[in-house]
């Protein structure tokens, strides 16, 4: 194949594929293909592809969602409100809100301002156990209300998202639960870190954690995460489109499209030296990639993570550097340009911020429904369930007049029952299940599809007239809406 060919000065890179062989990399991955990579990606990372050695991040580590509890003024706890009530330590677990926090790598527990309440046992049973500090908030929260959103004045044991929960209202899920230990940084400036904790955390939704796979460590994974390697695929793969330059790193872009150093066959000593490497980094602060790349303990463990693929550092290590910070400063000139553009209508952009975040405050102060758990009706929150293990990749429904399947990739994941059925397991997947549960009455599959899509469609229209009434004007009311939906990842309705 002819590959992909590089002309480029200071002022222009041009870029030329066969067509043929973009539409053979789309039919091979059976998924979107982003071509972004072929107008920004430099020479280099083409280089690195093309010896074999890369993988997918999510072959390594899986980068996941964290924790949404429905209720944050009840079970995200501080130390004031756990002294006050004397909650008992076994209902507290160490929550980690943003990974900013800090310049350092290393995330101290012990300075974490907030707990996690986690309580899945019953009343009874804790009163039973002497535990009154625990028991005596769990009742403290059934005196409380919603004060603002649509659950207005209602008390908080009352709310369909916490109603159906066994033990009791304030049990979270085992799938809000998830613990880390190492958090992937979302958003990047000028600096790219990504934090490590020695101890488990429990993240809260807005952060990605990851999930090491079996022949790899936590400490490997967050060494590779933390190298200049690493930064040069996020700056590949993410999405520049934050203010001021930033760059934005979806965790399904992560996870599908990002490029990362293929640790697996690295042999024993090949791994010590990494996170011996890695320890020498977490004792200092980091700074942005111009200072990174000048600095003999961050050269020692990109060198290390080269040889260990069978890279020569001597011939890859200089054009990396380049390249990233290349990437970097034009990334952030292009936010300044833009900075310069906004000035002119910054009073009208603050105006619709400040919108954008007062209706959601009014009318999803504390997310949008979930699904499906949210969503079905008291008979099929009693019934029984089939549970459907999903895949990592995305599943693509066919409702053809022959067949009504699912597929993943080029096989067959599941012959359907009826079209409900589909829509029911691909908006499981949309929602970060790993597993659907399938109500096994029919009937039930129906309803819940029906209510989450008669929600979204409902959702839609408050939020679009709530903007509209602030802004009038139909385009940005539009947009905010939209906004809003990609904040929460709201999926569109399949059927229309």
């Amino acid at each position: 194949p002819l590959g992909v060919i590089t002309e480029e000065d200071d002022d222009f890179r041009i870029r030329v594929c066969r067509q043929n062989e973009l539409r053979a990399d789309l039919e091979r991955e059976q998924m979107t293909v982003k071509w972004g990579k072929y107008l920004r990606a430099p020479k280099v990372h083409f280089d690195l592809a093309a010896t074999g050695n890369l993988c997918l991040l999510k072959e390594i580590g899986v980068p996941k969602f964290g924790s949404k509890t429905r209720i944050n003024e009840f079970f995200h706890v501080t130390r004031g409100t756990a002294a006050d009530f004397a909650i008992e330590d076994e209902y507290l677990f160490p929550l980690i809100k943003s990974p900013k926090d800090s310049s350092y790598i290393p995330i101290n527990v012990n300075e974490l301002g907030l707990s996690i309440f986690i309580c899945h046992r019953s009343k009874s049973e804790l009163k039973k156990l002497g535990h009154e500090g625990a028991l005596k908030y769990i009742e403290w929260g059934e005196s409380q209300t919603y004060n603002r959103g649509e659950f207005r004045g209602l008390p908080w044991p009352k709310g369909t998202w916490v109603s159906k929960r066994e033990p009791g209202w304030y049990a979270l899920p085992k799938t809000e639960c998830n613990i880390g230990r190492v958090f992937f940084g979302q958003s990047f400036g000028n600096r790219h870190l990504h934090r490590y904790s020695q101890k488990d955390i429990i993240p809260d939704c807005c952060l990605y954690y990851m999930e090491p796979q079996a022949d790899i460590g936590d400490v490997l994974l967050c060494s590779l995460l933390n190298s200049l390697i690493f930064a040069l695929g996020c700056e590949v793969t993410g999405r520049v489109t934050l203010g001021d330059g930033v760059l934005s790193v979806k965790v399904e872009d992560a996870r599908d499209y990002l490029l990362v150093p293929d640790l697996r066959k690295a042999t024993a000593p090949q791994r010590k030296a990494i996170t011996a490497a890695f320890a020498d980094l977490c004792k200092r602060e980091i700074g942005s990639v111009f200072d990174e790349v000048k600095q003999k303990d961050r050269q020692a463990l990109d060198a290390a993570i080269l040889t260990a693929i069978g890279l020569d550092p001597k011939r890859y290590l200089k054009p990396i550097y380049e390249a990233l910070c290349e990437l970097v400063r034009e990334r952030i000139g292009l936010g300044e340009q833009r900075g310069k553009t906004r000035k002119t209508k910054a009073r009208k952009s603050k105006a619709e911020k400040e919108s954008f975040e007062e209706v959601l405050t009014e009318h999803l102060p504390n997310g949008p429904k979930r699904f499906p758990d949210d969503l079905f009706s008291a008979d099929a929150a009693k019934g029984e369930f089939t549970e459907v293990s999903l895949p990592e990749t995305p599943l693509h429904l066919d409702l053809s007049p022959i067949m009504m399947v699912l597929w993943a990739e080029r096989q067959v994941f599941r012959n359907l029952k009826n079209p409900a059925e589909g829509k029911f397991i691909l908006y499981s997947q949309h929602a970060g299940q790993s597993v659907a549960r399938i109500p096994q009455k029919p009937v039930e599959v129906t309803r819940t599809v029906a209510n989450y899509e008669s929600y979204l469609r409902g959702l839609r229209k408050t939020l679009y007239d709530a903007f509209y009434r602030r802004t009038l004007d139909v385009a940005v009311a539009e947009r905010l809406t939209q906004a809003a939906f990609d904040r929460f990842k709201l999926p569109k309705i399949l059927s229309e």
